[in-house]
């Protein structure tokens, strides 16, 4: 065995250690960088609220529901990110129709030669070659392919339209509904404070009876019971409404530090829907019904496009050459023009089994879309029919708590009078305040619970952003670009 095979056999071992020991270290190193770009994603994170621009702080600020879909779709970042990908969709559309043009291709070189050519003792050729070429090709029998090509980066384009709909829909439903579910907050405290200062209200006559030798201690008791339990429920809604005050101001892009008076209130506004017409409605706009009806044409293209895949290719092509030595005449060391003109056929051979298994790929997935689409029909059909018996139930229930609220606070009236005059009980006041403070609880989540149903039945037929935007808002996310197929 020579020198040279053993040095190879004694180090190669050595030699794999060190390759190890560097994947190792490079592990290592990436897991020390990402830390630290996590570290200071977190420093950066904790000034944004510092440096970004924020409206200025108020003692109070007030925001309208318009006000507020206006902010969510300025800050919302995944709004951003869906904007960003119908912008790389037109940028795929625009290199693909680069395809259509003939390839031009430019190429130049400089050689030189360490001796020249020898023919017996006589030296032939160059030292230096210099060479600058031209070629053009263009494809000639795959026209449809490029068509097709264009017209699947078009309907790309549309399917990232239509996620971005999708974005500003859902983005728009959850912004009103936190508008909407802090605004029910604040009632229900409203209520319960108002519950609560009556009943220390009635503790204190409770009080004053007793010390007068007309009320039992009992009595005294219970009236304080009836006041902590209103305390500890007041406690209870005040922490929703914060929460429901944080979802908001998530949602908008507002610090939760900012103190919100919100100017829209719960109203009921009567609706009258009917199925056939919102169905209507929702097959022409629901942005995941357009996505899918998409999806099954960009699925008919690449099924075409399979079907072409194997069939012979023909271009053309045309080469221009100008070097030195001359093309023509290598041993002559002068410049020299040179042309080609050609047409090429390349024909796939021993490709049926990759045929037959992308056509039924391509078959399999567009019968996979069809079927996805109808799914998400009949999926549409049966949430308007929940929708819309949600919208008949709360109309229902604010019919009826209508009377009920007006009840309540004339019955808690009596209760309290003929307490004063010895004709009823504490536990007769007690009972009426607490019926009215139910009844007013449950006529505003019914006006709540109305609204949102109409939310949804927006959210449903795909029509959020025509109908609780501001007329003329303009905004860049907002409007679709209208794309030019050629």
């Amino acid at each position: 065995m020579s020198a040279r095979k053993t040095l190879v056999i004694l180090t190669t071992p050595y030699l794999f250690f060190a390759l190890t020991l560097m994947g190792c270290s490079h592990h290592q190193n990436y897991d020390n960088e990402l830390t630290s770009s996590r570290n200071l994603a977190f420093e950066q994170y904790g000034s944004f609220g510092q440096t970004s621009k924020l409206p200025k702080q108020k003692s109070t600020y007030k925001l309208s529901l318009a006000l507020a879909m206006k902010m969510a779709i300025s800050n919302n970042k995944t709004l951003k990110a869906s904007h960003r990908n119908k912008e790389a969709s037109l940028g795929h559309l625009l290199a693909t129709e680069r395809d259509l043009l003939p390839k031009v291709r430019l190429h130049g070189a400089c050689r030189r030669k360490d001796d020249l050519d020898h023919f017996g003792e006589m030296k032939i050729g160059a030292r230096n070659d210099f060479s600058v070429g031209l070629e053009i090709s263009r494809s000639i029998f795959r026209e449809n392919d490029l068509n097709n090509g264009i017209k699947k980066a078009s309907l790309l384009v549309t399917l990232s339209e239509e996620e971005l709909s999708e974005t500003i829909e859902r983005t728009l439903f959850f912004t009103t509904k936190a508008y909407y579910d802090l605004q029910l907050a604040k009632k229900l405290v409203t209520v319960t404070e108002s519950a609560l200062h009556s009943a220390k209200l009635h503790l204190h006559q409770v009080t004053c009876k007793r010390k007068s030798g007309a009320a039992t201690d009992y009595k005294v008791l219970r009236a304080r019971v009836d006041s902590s339990l209103y305390e500890a429920e007041l406690i209870e809604r005040k922490n929703a409404q914060k929460n429901a005050k944080l979802a908001l101001c998530r949602h908008i892009g507002l610090p939760s530090h900012f103190k919100l008076q919100l100017t829209d209130g719960l109203q009921y506004i009567p609706v009258t829907p009917q199925l056939t017409k919102h169905l209507k409605v929702a097959f022409e706009n629901r942005p995941d019904l357009r996505k899918a009806q998409t999806k099954i044409s960009l699925s008919k293209i690449a099924l075409s496009m399979s079907k072409s895949q194997f069939k012979p290719h023909l271009f053309a092509f045309a080469r221009g050459l100008w070097s030195r030595p001359d093309p023509h005449y290598p041993l002559v060391d002068d410049w020299g023009k040179g042309s080609t003109l050609g047409i090429a056929v390349e024909v796939p051979l021993f490709e049926q089994k990759r045929k037959e298994g992308n056509l039924q790929e391509a078959h399999s997935l567009l019968e996979k879309n069809k079927y996805e689409l109808h799914h998400k029909e009949e999926l549409c059909e049966l949430e308007l029919r929940i929708v819309i018996a949600k919208i008949l139930d709360a109309e229902k229930l604010i019919q009826s708590q209508n009377m009920n609220v007006l009840r309540a606070k004339e019955g808690l009236r009596l209760a309290e009078a003929g307490y004063k005059e010895g004709v009823n009980t504490e536990i007769d006041v007690m009972d009426a305040r607490s019926t009215l403070t139910k009844a007013l609880a449950l006529h505003h989540k019914a006006l709540h619970q109305h609204i949102i149903a109409k939310l949804e039945l927006d959210e449903c037929t795909g029509t959020l952003a025509k109908t609780h935007l501001p007329k003329g808002e303009k905004h860049a996310e907002l409007h679709k670009t209208q794309t030019r197929t050629k």
